[in-house]
C-alpha cells in the first residue's frame, strides 16, 4: 500500500521513494495528438525500480509513478499515504475495497490515459541529452 518507503536510483545513487507522497507533474504529448492535460504523477513502488537498477548500474535516476484519475480522488490518496509515511496510521489496506468501489464508481474528465519514459544521459560524444517517449490510452 501506498507510502511503504521503497529503493529507487536518484542522482546516481541508491535512495529512498515514498509511493504516493513523491510527486511530478508531466504533460504526456505524443506527436500528431492531442495531448493529455498535465498530470500528477505519484512514485508507485514496483519491481522495475529495482529490475532497472541492476539492469542498468549507469543509470542516473529511475522514477516510475502514475496518474491515476480525476485528480481530487488522487491528491485524497496521496493525503491518506502521508498518514501512513508520518506514522500515524499503520497501513491503508483496510480502505482498499473502498478505494477501489469509488476508483470504480467516481468517474468523470477525459477517458483517456498514458505513460511517458524519459532517459537522461551522455552521449559517447560527452553531450548531455535527454529522451523521452509518450503513450496515449483510451479507455
Amino acid at each position: 500500500m501506498p507510502a511503504q518507503p521503497c529503493t529507487l536510483r536518484r542522482s546516481g545513487r541508491p535512495a529512498v521513494g515514498h509511493p504516493f507522497t513523491d510527486h511530478i507533474r508531466f504533460t504526456i504529448a505524443p506527436p500528431g495528438r492531442l495531448p493529455l492535460r498535465n498530470t500528477l504523477f505519484s512514485l508507485v513502488d514496483v519491481p522495475d525500480l529495482r529490475a532497472l537498477a541492476e539492469l542498468w548500474p549507469e543509470a542516473n535516476s529511475i522514477w516510475m509513478g502514475a496518474g491515476p484519475v480525476p485528480e481530487l480522488l488522487h491528491r485524497a490518496l496521496a493525503a491518506l499515504a502521508w498518514l501512513v509515511r508520518l506514522r500515524l496510521v499503520r497501513s491503508l489496506l483496510p480502505l482498499a475495497p473502498l478505494m477501489h468501489l469509488a476508483s470504480n464508481r467516481l468517474a468523470w474528465g477525459e477517458h483517456r490515459g498514458g505513460m511517458f519514459v524519459e532517459v537522461e544521459g551522455v552521449l559517447a560524444s560527452g553531450t548531455s541529452t535527454r529522451r523521452s517517449w509518450h503513450l496515449l490510452a483510451r479507455r
